[in-house]
């Protein structure tokens, strides 16, 4: 477009062959325009999803650390035995080493 405007007060070209280039270069601009729209869609669409596995990776996790925190709550001796002579209430902590005398 810019070549043919230069070459136009010469009359080397015509009025409507600058006006077609400038149409020309419009439309081009709009096709830009429109690609780079299509273009934020799709990585707005690509970052939802990638959001959509982020939430299910982070419940997966949770659901992993629910697993774990059960598997704590299971007392597991190292050897086969039994506890005798130990009184101990209702949500009261037993810990290795700590005696209570029963009476």
């Amino acid at each position: 477009m810019k070549r043919l405007e230069a070459l136009l007060p010469q009359q080397f070209v015509t009025v409507d062959r600058v006006e077609e280039a400038r149409t020309q270069r419009a439309a081009a601009e709009a096709a830009l325009q429109q690609a780079r729209s299509e273009r934020l869609r799709a990585e707005d669409a690509v970052g939802q999803i990638e959001g959509i596995n982020a939430r299910i990776a982070a419940a997966e996790a949770a659901v992993h650390g629910a697993e774990l925190d059960l598997s704590y709550c299971t007392v597991r001796a190292p050897f086969t035995g039994l506890v005798v002579n130990m009184n101990i209430s209702n949500s009261a902590f037993a810990r290795a080493g700590a005696w209570q005398a029963t009476s």
